[in-house]
C-alpha cells in the first residue's frame, strides 16, 4: 500500500507553507472522490455473501486495507445475474432486465443489502464491485497509485489553491490543476467500463 506520505513530494512543491496535515487531508479526500466517480479500484470474482433465508443484509468485511465498498457493477447468485441498484436510483429498475427479482444493492461501506429477501440458505453471492477509502484510510493500493497519482494530486492542489488569503493561494493554477484532473478522472471511468450492466444469464467465468 502508498500512504498519503507518498503523495506529498509532488503536492507541497506547490503549496508553500501549506502544513503537513492539511495537505495529506486533502490527498484523502481526493482519493476518495476519485474512487467514488470513477470506480476504477475494482474487485472481480468476489464472494461478498452467502444468502441466509429471510435475511435482506448481509456484512462485507472482505474489502482491501482502509478501503469500503463504493459500487456493485455486476452481480449473481449462483449462476444467474442479479441486478444491482445505487443509491436513489430505485426508479431507475425495471423487472425483467435479468433473469430473476432480486436487487442488490450498498447499504453504507461494508454492508450489501438484497431485495427481496431470499428463501434458501447457502447461495453465493459473487460480484464484481469497486472500492473506495475509507475516512480514516492511510493510502490506498500500489497499482492504483502508479497508474493513478497524478489525478489525485492535481484535485488535491486544485482544492487547497482555491483556499482565499492563504500563502499557498494560486487561483489560477488551481484552474490549471482542475482540468488536469478532469481529463485524468474522465479517463479512469472510461477504463473501468460502464457504471453496471444487464442482460448477461450465466456468470461470464
Amino acid at each position: 500500500m502508498k500512504t498519503w506520505n507518498d503523495f506529498l513530494p509532488a503536492v507541497r512543491l506547490h503549496l508553500p507553507g501549506c502544513p503537513e496535515f492539511t495537505v495529506e487531508d486533502a490527498i484523502r479526500t481526493a482519493a476518495i472522490e476519485f474512487c467514488s466517480r470513477t470506480r476504477v479500484w475494482r474487485g472481480k470474482r468476489v464472494s461478498i455473501a452467502t444468502t441466509v433465508a429471510g435475511q435482506n443484509e448481509y456484512s462485507f468485511l472482505d474489502n482491501p486495507e482502509d478501503a469500503g465498498l463504493n459500487s456493485i457493477q455486476a452481480a449473481w447468485i449462483g449462476k444467474c445475474e442479479i441486478a444491482t441498484e445505487t443509491p436513489g436510483d430505485d426508479i431507475d429498475y425495471y423487472p425483467g432486465q435479468t433473469d430473476n427479482d432480486y436487487r442488490i444493492g450498498i447499504v453504507g461501506r461494508a454492508t450489501v443489502s438484497l431485495d427481496p429477501a431470499p428463501k434458501n440458505d447457502g447461495e453465493v453471492i459473487t460480484a464484481t464491485v469497486s472500492y473506495a477509502p475509507t475516512e480514516v484510510a492511510y493510502g490506498i493500493a500500489d497499482a492504483l497509485y502508479f497508474r493513478w497519482h497524478e489525478a489525485i494530486e492535481k484535485k488535491a492542489m486544485h482544492d487547497l489553491m482555491i483556499q482565499m488569503g492563504k500563502p499557498w493561494s494560486n487561483p489560477q493554477m488551481a484552474v490549471f490543476n482542475l482540468a488536469r484532473w478532469e481529463k485524468l478522472k474522465d479517463e479512469a471511468a472510461n477504463s473501468a467500463g460502464p457504471a453496471r450492466k444487464y442482460n448477461l444469464r450465466v456468470r461470464p467465468w
